[in-house]
């Protein structure tokens, strides 16, 4: 089985480990037809999205002291650019020709590559740092309580534009039932108690502050990846149900 779309939670792999299933990751775009990685079975790397294919020229774009920084490459994979447009063909690309995938990781010593976000869904904290929201929700995926979660920055210091971290969720109906029957306070207990629970995992400049429990689900792509730049940038227009924890 290949898995993709997205960095792979360290557990599901092992559990369909345990089922005796050979379970490998890939990463690529259609841009890149469509795949420029993969993690081999028999070299598997945990959290990795695989090593770069032999004749794919791979590095890492502006990296910070952690080596993390925009996913770029070139080779026989690549697109020459986009039909009949000329503006977005060039935006592209960098000068020297490698292809800007607009996702942000790393590479370790052995070309593995690891995926930690996307660059426009960055969060700067207060103290400076970088926070990737993706690397906190895949802390998220067993938990059955949470049918969506999206990790967000809110203005932490009007002064300087410091980013806090808040958890948008959208609760399990299944397990809490609808919103007109359910218990309100017992939902925000327990979510409050799972959102704790991640936080003691995390290094404490990347824990959630902030919760916002939300009345409908966020709107998600085909593939039922949240809309993150669109839900984003409506939160001003939802009703503000953040509470501090």
């Amino acid at each position: 089985m290949i898995c993709g779309g997205g960095p792979l939670a360290t557990e599901t792999f092992r559990r369909y480990q345990e089922l005796g299933l050979d379970f490998v990751q890939g990463y690529g775009m259609t841009e890149t037809a469509p795949i420029s990685t993969l993690n081999p079975a028999h070299a598997f790397k945990l959290k990795s999205v695989g090593k770069v294919f032999p004749l794919v020229d791979m590095k890492i774009l502006n990296p910070d002291e952690d080596g993390i920084g925009e996913i770029i490459l070139k080779g026989p994979i690549c697109c020459k650019g986009y039909y009949k447009n000329e503006q977005a063909s060039k935006e592209l690309f960098t000068e020297d020709g490698y292809l800007k995938t607009g996702d942000l990781g790393y590479l370790d010593k052995d070309n593995y590559l690891f995926l930690t976000g996307r660059a426009k869904s960055l969060i700067v904290t207060e103290g400076g740092k970088n926070v990737y929201p993706e690397e906190i929700e895949d802390h998220f995926q067993l938990y059955h309580q949470i049918e969506q979660i999206l990790i967000a920055g809110f203005t932490a210091n009007e002064e300087t534009r410091g980013e806090g971290i808040e958890a948008l969720i959208y609760p399990c109906e299944e397990h809490f039932g609808p919103p007109e029957s359910r218990d309100e306070e017992a939902m925000k207990k327990e979510l409050t108690e799972i959102v704790k629970e991640v936080n003691r995992e995390l290094l404490p400049y990347k824990r959630i502050a902030r919760i916002r429990i939300l009345k409908e689900a966020m709107e998600t792509t085909t593939t039922t990846k949240i809309k993150r730049l669109k839900v984003v940038a409506a939160l001003g227009d939802m009703e503000d149900t953040g509470f501090f924890i």
